[in-house]
This record gives C-alpha cells, sequence and structure tokens, in this order.
C-alpha cells in the first residue's frame, strides 16, 4: 500500500518508516538560502549520527529551490525503517537549520496473512 509522510524543518534525524518498504519518490521544498544534503538511511527510529552513520542515498538540494522538487527513487528498498537527516555541507555532521521540507512517498512492504490453526 503506498502513502506520504510529510516531515518539515529537517535537520536532525527523524524517523520517516519505521519497517521494511520502498521509497518511490521524495518532494522538496527547500527555503533555506545555503544548500541542503538531505540523507536518507536504512534504519528504524531515528537512530543515526549525522556525518557518522552511511547514508542509503544523499540528495544535494540546491538554496532556495521555489516550489517543488520531485526525486523518483526508482523504488528504493529499504529493510529496518527510514530515517532522515538534513545537513549543511556534504559530508558534514552539522544538522541543517528550519526551511527544508520534505514528502516521502512510501510503500509498506506487503506482510503475508497471519494463519490461523484451526480448531474443531
Amino acid at each position: 500500500m503506498r502513502r506520504t509522510v510529510h516531515a518539515r524543518d529537517v535537520g536532525a534525524p527523524r524517523s520517516v518508516a519505521s519497517g521494511p518498504g520502498r521509497l518511490i519518490a521524495v518532494l522538496v521544498a527547500q527555503t533555506q538560502a545555503v544548500e541542503a544534503f538531505v540523507r536518507l538511511y536504512d534504519r528504524a527510529g531515528g537512530a543515526v549520527a549525522i556525518g557518522v552513520t552511511s547514508p542509503l542515498a544523499e540528495l544535494a538540494i540546491g538554496a532556495s529551490t521555489s516550489g517543488s522538487e520531485s526525486v523518483d527513487m526508482h523504488g528504493v528498498p529499504f529493510g529496518s525503517g527510514l530515517t532522515v537527516t538534513s545537513a549543511t555541507t556534504d559530508g558534514g555532521t552539522t544538522a541543517s537549520a528550519a526551511g527544508t521540507h520534505l514528502t516521502f512517498v512510501l510503500e509498506d512492504e506487503e506482510q503475508p496473512p497471519t494463519r490461523r490453526a484451526w480448531c474443531p
């Protein structure tokens, strides 16, 4: 099942999904006057350290992007969950200030139906 998750003012680690699934797309609105580096991690619960934990993907977002930009991720799989951060420099450890807004299009991994034992 597809769903959207909104994350405003991304900087410090933020959990976007808490289980396995696929990232279909990211919509970006960047109001900061500086570039932002959005990092995506295959980690649940926001358990990452900016600039230390290796990201699944990194997106460089231009300064003062007007409107929204769509990044088609072609169904990037994640197994544990999805956490996002935004930093001020490529590979940097400083979280971005307010102004990086993201909308994620996610597809949850289908879970097999639970089988119940039949008891007469």
